[in-house]
């Protein structure tokens, strides 16, 4: 996978889209546990009720600096490994966070990317910067982010035709679990997912109505073609039918711990 292009694509965001606009496919693989047998960083497969936000992406986008690489103005460009990923609905656009100095000071030389037995690592090469030799360095450690573009995705199930291109909402994700009645299941795709450094602890975006009239059943993992495929198993709770539910779109996000990593490079 060396070949895959770089790119920095425009502001990232979640989709919009409405349940009417749900991917309809069906899976053949079971879903995840949702008895919380399993925590993120833990092995095992399962949906925490309690997730351990070590293992998980601590912060998600906020205040990153968002860097370009540039090849040949670094000195003694060292490995270092990723904070978390954020994968966009396509499943092909990434943004890798990662921690180091001072911008004045520091720079990202390369992104590598290899296939390890079929799941993708991901390697930031990063160091001092050779234009900073008289620059006075502040001894800090500061989030930065850049983007990269797969030739292929590295997880289905996203909001279709969707590339994360769209301007993000601002709203303040509500912590949705596993485990609801539901009255009918809808299959929907999520809106993005952040992937922890053990490449397996995620947090995954999704839009509903407002609860109680909206619920998550589950959360299925499969391969189709060999491919990962996340999908939110969603609909309207039993009891939400005598209830004057009010016509909103919520931003959500839940906690799923996946048995084998989805990507690999990341921080431990």
């Amino acid at each position: 996978m060396s070949d895959h292009s770089l790119r920095r694509p425009g502001p990232r965001g979640r989709s919009s889209a409405m349940l009417a606009g749900l991917l309809l496919l069906s899976l053949g693989g079971g879903a995840l546990a949702q008895d919380g047998s399993a925590s993120p960083g833990n092995p095992g497969t399962g949906i925490p009720t309690n997730p351990d936000p070590g293992a998980g992406p601590v912060v998600f986008d906020d205040n990153a600096t968002p860097v370009a690489p540039t090849p040949g103005a670094i000195v003694d460009p060292q490995p270092i490994g990723w904070d978390h990923v954020t994968i966009w609905p396509d499943g092909r656009t990434l943004t890798v966070y990662f921690w180091s100095g001072a911008e004045a000071c520091y720079g990202l030389d390369r992104v590598e990317l290899v296939d390890v037995g079929g799941t993708l690592a991901v390697t930031l090469h990063a160091g001092f910067r050779e234009d900073a030799a008289n620059v006075r360095c502040m001894e800090i450690a500061q989030l930065y982010s850049t983007d990269i573009t797969l030739d292929s995705p590295v997880l289905g199930g996203g909001v279709p035709g969707v590339d994360g291109s769209q301007p993000l909402t601002g709203a303040q994700p509500t912590t949705i679990l596993p485990g609801t009645p539901l009255l009918g299941e809808n299959i929907q795709p999520w809106d993005r997912v952040s992937v922890g450094p053990d490449g397996r602890s995620l947090w995954v975006w999704l839009s509903g109505g407002p609860e109680p009239c909206y619920g998550l059943s589950r959360v299925e993992f499969a391969a189709v073609d060999g491919q990962p495929v996340l999908q939110l198993i969603t609909g309207a709770p039993e009891g939400s039918e005598v209830i004057d539910c009010i016509a909103m779109i919520m931003e959500y996000r839940t906690p799923v711990a996946i048995p084998e990593p989805i990507l690999l490079g990341g921080l431990g």
